[in-house]
């Protein structure tokens, strides 16, 4: 018997207009510097658009590149300015207005993402919206820019999920998604969106 309702949703260009992890890198460097930086993972990009590197791979490359021995507490700092000041001009208006629906009918509202959860949790908290998200490496307080644990990407998503809220009889899943990395959540889901938010009646 299902005993909740769960409402998943991934975040970049599912609840955004546009992808949220290289703005909030960028945010962290001068202009000469993430021009630079930008640059030097072009070969990167190229080789794993043509599936010669994994996601996880392709992502570490990226984030070893802009994060490799930061300081996790000042990234912390940078992590909340970038939320509170720059995340929510990102976001559209209508999924947040299908968010507010879930919640007003109580049901268990996630984000769960492959974007990285510094900077994703405190605009999530302060809606009272769940995370689950990629997670970033710390060594002796320096960020390593290898991933905690598995990117939040493809099953990684249906893995934390069950983690979280148990076997699927026990929910009923609304999925949010636009991408092949959400393929599988919206595959478990008993009412799939891709690319759509709809009406909320």
């Amino acid at each position: 018997m299902k005993t909740m309702t769960v409402a998943a949703f991934d975040f970049d260009k599912t609840m955004t207009r546009k992808d949220t992890l290289l703005p909030f890198l960028f945010h962290l460097y001068p202009l000469h510097r993430k021009l630079s930086k930008a640059i030097k993972l072009i070969p990167t990009v190229v080789q794993y658009k043509l599936g010669i590197l994994e996601n996880q791979e392709a992502k570490e490359r990226l984030l070893k590149a802009f994060l490799r021995n930061r300081s996790h507490e000042k990234l912390l700092q940078e992590a909340h300015v970038f939320s509170n000041l720059r995340l929510a001009h990102y976001v559209r208006a209508e999924a947040l207005k299908r968010l507010h629906w879930h919640q007003a009918k109580g049901h268990q509202c996630i984000l769960i993402s492959a974007g990285l959860e510094i900077y994703l949790k405190p605009w999530a908290n302060s809606l009272g919206l769940e995370v689950s998200a990629t997670r970033l490496k710390v060594h002796n307080g320096r960020v390593t820019g290898k991933i905690d644990g598995k990117n939040c990407y493809g099953q990684e998503k249906v893995n934390r999920l069950m983690k979280r809220f148990g076997p699927k009889e026990n929910f009923k899943l609304y999925a949010y998604g636009d991408s092949e990395g959400d393929r599988e959540l919206l595959e478990l889901a008993d009412c799939p969106y891709y690319r759509k938010m709809p009406s909320c009646r």
